[in-house]
């Protein structure tokens, strides 16, 4: 693994750097494949330093997420002040997918991170909970630029978008196990499968739109 160069630098900075790296890591080999130890000679400290700024990998793993959740799990909402465009909203979709890849490594070992470290369960909830409700915005601006045939209420909402929400996390396994493409070649796949599962619900002149961006429909 190749080791990162690092000039003294002040404390904060220096965290930042460890997240940076494990991350990095993480994403690349996997959590149960990478140590502290690793950590600490890509980031180019001694283990020692490392441990100063955190007590173990469970630490690090629970700030990466954290730090996610604040800065980067969402792309821009839609203005409210005009009619959101089918475009746009698959724009939007494909922030969504692109968003997780920056931190997949969350998504791949979910499971086993939660069985080990409880308090991760608490994150993935926060983050279903933020997904679900920037999902629920985006269908409700779809609503109201007449894309969707009918406004959707209680149990069909609520199941429609426990599926998004279910697909725009489970696509990186998908793509582990399945796929062999880019990932921008996997993202335009998720974005067509989630817009598969909205097509039952859309007004005419929206499937028509969809036929001209995904002709396989």
């Amino acid at each position: 693994m190749a080791r990162r160069s690092l000039k003294r630098k002040p404390s904060i900075e220096t965290r930042s750097n460890i997240l940076d790296s494990a991350l990095e890591l993480f994403n690349e080999h996997g959590t149960a494949r990478i140590t502290t130890n690793h950590i600490a000679e890509h980031v180019g400290i001694s283990p020692g330093n490392l441990y100063y700024h955190y007590s173990d990998k469970a630490e690090i793993i629970r700030d990466l997420v954290e730090r996610w959740l604040i800065t980067g799990t969402m792309p821009d909402t839609p203005s409210l002040r005009k009619s959101l465009e089918l475009i746009d909203f698959i724009d939007r979709l494909s922030g969504l997918f692109k968003s997780s890849w920056t931190i997949r490594f969350f998504f791949r070992d979910i499971v086993g991170l939660v069985q080990q470290d409880e308090s991760l369960l608490l994150l993935y909830r926060k983050l279903s909970s933020k997904r679900i409700h920037y999902l629920e915005r985006l269908l409700g601006e779809l609503t109201r630029a007449r894309l969707l045939a009918l406004s959707l209420s209680g149990t069909g909402e609520e199941d429609l978008l426990a599926e998004l929400n279910l697909h725009s996390i489970c696509w990186i396994k998908e793509y582990d196990l399945s796929y062999e493409g880019t990932m921008e070649e996997s993202v335009h796949n998720s974005v067509r499968r989630s817009v598969r599962i909205l097509l039952p619900h859309l007004a005419p002149t929206a499937k028509a739109s969809i036929k001209q961006l995904f002709p396989e429909f």
